[in-house]
């Protein structure tokens, strides 16, 4: 943009789109908090599906197949979850998630997961 030369903005409602145009979801991206911190050494020994590297990250590295998704998993017990093509399979990849947590952590507060699932 030069000095002096005016800029105009469109109107949304002006714009003409073709038909044939239409947004592709690719990657679908969720969070859970699982209430409570989570040991990040553990759940990489105890599951077979995640790895822990603290140097290059600090959150614990689980991948999924079916639905195919990658979480990652906080010391504060939030997960976020990305690589999901719809919202059905996000939901689904999260649960599993949760249901991984649970089995690999033997916590005072495992109350704390029934709500999740």
């Amino acid at each position: 943009m030069y000095q002096g030369e005016e800029t105009s903005i469109v109107p949304a409602e002006e714009i003409e789109i073709p038909d044939d145009v239409w947004p592709k979801i690719d990657n679908v991206i969720a969070s859970v908090n699982l209430g409570l911190a989570v040991d990040l050494k553990t759940i990489a020994f105890k599951a077979r599906n995640a790895e822990y590297n603290p140097r290059k990250v600090n959150a614990v590295v689980m991948r999924l197949r079916e639905p195919r998704a990658t979480a990652l998993v906080y010391m504060g017990g939030k997960v976020r979850l990305t690589g999901s093509k719809n919202e059905t399979d996000a939901k689904v990849a999260c649960k599993k998630i949760v249901r991984l947590e649970k089995g690999t952590l033997i916590t005072q507060n495992v109350e704390n997961f029934d709500h999740l699932i």
